[in-house]
């Protein structure tokens, strides 16, 4: 197995049991929920596709959630001194530090599918008679755009984690940057 794909599977292993990871993940939930709730009641009659609605509540909440998910990426291994040990290895950076980014946009990208999933069940559980004209093809490239610029915001997060020995302070900066 390379260091980039061990690096990667670290990464998301660890990140899952965090609370900040909870908490970035719940926060996700609730902000980009209430969002796509209220543009549904504004959108209206305004002739929108559900999955433009629903692409333009989560875009706005994406930077936060990447901010969260990237601030302990390096800031923990600086702590625990892991980064001195990682470093000195004969396995190139770039490796390290592409594995530490897919691993945070992996879990960026869970939470986006896992969003889209949970809210079309919801609105179809609520408005089975709404739902009757909408494809799941119609969310491909509203999805597409969204990792698009999750992978953006991922890739600071993770670049502004490197800067910070606390991962608040990396999250608070990269919040500060989007």
């Amino acid at each position: 197995m390379s260091a980039l794909a061990v690096t990667c599977r670290r990464t998301v292993s660890r990140a899952r049991w965090l609370f900040s990871t909870a908490l970035a993940m719940g926060g996700f939930f609730a902000a980009a929920g209430a969002a796509f709730v209220f543009s549904l009641e504004a959108s209206e009659g305004a002739g929108l596709s559900l999955a433009t609605v629903w692409a333009t509540s989560v875009a706005p909440w994406l930077p936060v959630l990447a901010a969260f998910l990237g601030m302990d990426v390096w800031s923990d291994e600086r702590q625990t001194g892991r980064v001195d040990m990682l470093l000195s290895a004969a396995v190139r950076e770039r490796d390290y530090v592409l594995g530490k980014f897919l691993g945070v946009w992996a879990m960026s990208l869970c939470a986006t599918l896992l969003f889209m999933l949970s809210s079309l069940a919801f609105r179809w559980f609520v408005a089975p008679s709404a739902m009757s004209s909408v494809s799941s093809a119609d969310f491909v490239p509203a999805l597409a755009i969204l990792a698009l610029q999750s992978a953006l915001w991922c890739a600071v997060s993770v670049a502004v984690s490197v800067f910070f020995y606390h991962g608040a302070a990396a999250a608070f900066t990269t919040v500060m940057l989007t």
